[in-house]
């Protein structure tokens, strides 16, 4: 089973002035037992936004993302102990 499933997952920000701002568009990945994976990319291009997804302090606008085969609904211990033990921290 992988640790970390990032399913087609996009994310928009709303401005200050109440416009839509794409983080996220259709990202998916996932991570096996043992693997270690890293982002990386320019700035604004949405690592940030991907790793509050992943620890579970924002929430996908469209989209599933799993660690340890649990839904990321909120902030938690066994999220982050199954992001550490796949590479992610």
């Amino acid at each position: 089973m992988a640790q970390v499933v990032v399913r087609n997952v996009s994310k928009v920000h709303v401005s200050i002035k109440g416009e839509p701002l794409l983080a996220l568009h259709g990202v998916s990945f996932q991570v096996e037992d043992n693997e270690f994976f890293s982002i990386v990319g320019p700035s604004g291009c949405g690592k940030t936004t991907l790793l509050n997804l992943l620890a579970g302090f924002e929430m996908p606008t469209r989209g599933e993302l799993l660690v340890g085969g649990q839904t990321i609904r909120e902030p938690g211990w066994p999220q982050a102990k199954a992001a550490a033990r796949a590479g992610a921290a």
